[in-house]
This record gives C-alpha cells, structure tokens and sequence, in this order.
C-alpha cells in the first residue's frame, strides 16, 4: 500500500466523495518521496480516470450529507443545543433536537463541520437527535455513516439509526445501542426496504458524551443482482441471490474472494454450475485476474 497525496484533487476524486472510482484502477503521476512515514506520492502532476464505466458504484449510492455548509443551520434559539433545521440543497432538510452544528476544532468530522448530539438542556434532558424531513424515494439498500465521540469528552456513549416509512411519525429501530469510539469510525446497517422512507440518528443514553455524526451516505433500495458476464466472450458467470454467490463455468476455474479492504475472504475452485456461501456484504470477486464487484443480500 502506498499513500497518495491527492491535495488539488480532492474535489474531483476524494474518494469519500466521489464512490464511482471505488476499487477503480487509476493512472497517476508524482514524486516519489516520503508521507506519512511511509514512502508515498505527493505533488501530483497528472491523474488519469479509468477508460472504464464509471458510473456503476453511484447507480445506487445517490444520497449524500456531509453538513459542510454552515450557512444552512439554523439554530431555534441562541441555546446551543436548542436544536434548528439545516437545510441543505444537497439532499434535504433535516431537523435537530438536542444537537448543534457542530465546527469546532474538538468536533470529529471530515472535512468542516458535523452534526454534533448532545442533550437536549445541555447538561440534562433527553437525549439529541437529527432526523430527515423529507422522505428518501426508491427505498434504502445501506446506510453508512462515520461517527466519533466528542474531543473533549472522556465518558462513554452510544447511539441508534431508526427509519420510518410514516413520515417520521413513528419510528423502527434499525440498530440501538453503538458504543462510540474515540475515533471516527465508519458504520454500516443493512436495511434493503423499498418505498419512500426517512432516517433518524440519535443518542441511546443519557450521558453528557457529546457524538459527532458525519458523512452519512445511503443507497437505493435494490432487487437480486442480475447476472454479470465478466469474462466474455469465454462463457462463465457470477452473480448474487440471498446469502450466496452463484456461478456457472463450462470449465475448470479458480475464484477469489475478497473483502471491499482487500482481505482474502476464501478461494474455491469450480465447475459447472453452484454456489457458495457468503454473509451479505460487499465482495469484490477475481477471476483469472479479472475483478468484479458483487453484492450478496
């Protein structure tokens, strides 16, 4: 693995931004030198995308927040956690309650800023919360988001995703009960519910552990994978159905697994037509060094 300084590039292929060059072969150019103590590229001179689509990675991961603009908070009152609505032309309003802007150099966040949640009186009352206030069209396949405990704070916390297909009038637990980290961490919940549908984050407990939330990314709701000819024109094919990887090859092949990370998940070898076991997630499949994206529900 080596670093790559991307700086000036950043709006065009921050990789948090811009999911469609995920696990994406890129050409890029710069010096060899050291970064983050490691040897790495900085000052790039050119960064050339794949010849390749795209546009795959975005055909469901469409709704982002990142709670970057300041400008579009605003408060109820002069309390700090009085709660306001930031409304955001980059996906929708969203409501707070027991919860602020959160910009300040102890906030974890990417970036400038992130939803800071606290208590509603401060020090006391229920805990905060954002939640969205419009609905989500074409359902929600995953939900990801990067949450962290405040700088300052040394206790524990938690929290809980809820979505609710009411307009917010009720709300169903999808995960409760996060411990926080210190760090900011990503989060994954699997929800693949169709219709149109809102999130709602919040605190789980009443300590004064104050939680960032940050960069919350959330996919359509889809059905089974189709099939997926990924090494025409020889005729072998894999595709996904409930908690399996399916194939069909008219020969001999061997098949790699791996994790979105790069971790070896397992290797097999196969004919003919079967499937093999997997846990739903993301799985990037190699085939005679031929990579592709799969999906397992």
């Amino acid at each position: 693995m080596m670093p790559v300084q991307i700086k000036d590039y950043v709006d065009s292929y921050n990789l948090d931004e811009n999911p469609q060059y995920w696990r994406k072969q890129l050409t890029i150019k710069g010096t060899l030198t050291d970064y983050f103590t490691l040897p790495g590229i900085k000052n790039l001179t050119d960064w050339i995308a794949p010849g390749e689509n795209v546009t795959d990675e975005t055909k469901y991961w469409n709704f982002y927040e990142t709670f970057e603009t300041k400008k579009a908070y605003t408060p109820n009152n002069s309390l700090m956690y009085g709660g306001g609505i930031y409304a955001s032309a980059e996906t929708c309003r969203w409501k707070f309650v027991g919860a602020t802007y959160g910009d300040s150099s102890n906030d974890m966040k990417w970036d400038n800023a992130a939803a800071h949640l606290h208590l509603t009186e401060s020090t006391s009352g229920e805990p905060g919360y954002i939640y969205m206030l419009e609905d989500k069209s074409n359902g929600i396949g995953y939900i990801r988001l990067w949450a962290a405990r405040y700088k300052d704070d040394k206790g524990s916390g938690s929290f809980g995703v809820y979505i609710s297909d009411d307009k917010g009038k009720t709300w169903e637990p999808i995960q409760t009960g996060i411990p926080i980290k210190k760090e900011l961490t990503e989060y994954q919940f699997k929800v693949m519910r169709p219709g149109d549908l809102r999130i709602k984050i919040g605190k789980t407990e009443s300590s004064t552990t104050g939680i960032d939330i940050d960069n919350i990314h959330i996919s359509d709701y889809y059905t089974e994978s189709s099939v997926e000819n990924i090494l025409s024109p020889t005729n072998i094919r894999i595709w996904s159905s409930k908690d399996h990887l399916c194939f069909d090859t008219k020969t001999p092949e061997q098949i790699d697994i791996y994790q979105i990370n790069g971790t070896l998940v397992k290797t097999e070898h196969i004919i003919g037509s079967g499937n093999i076991a997997l846990p739903a997630g993301f799985y990037i499949v190699s085939i005679k060094n031929t990579p592709t994206k799969i999906i397992v529900q």
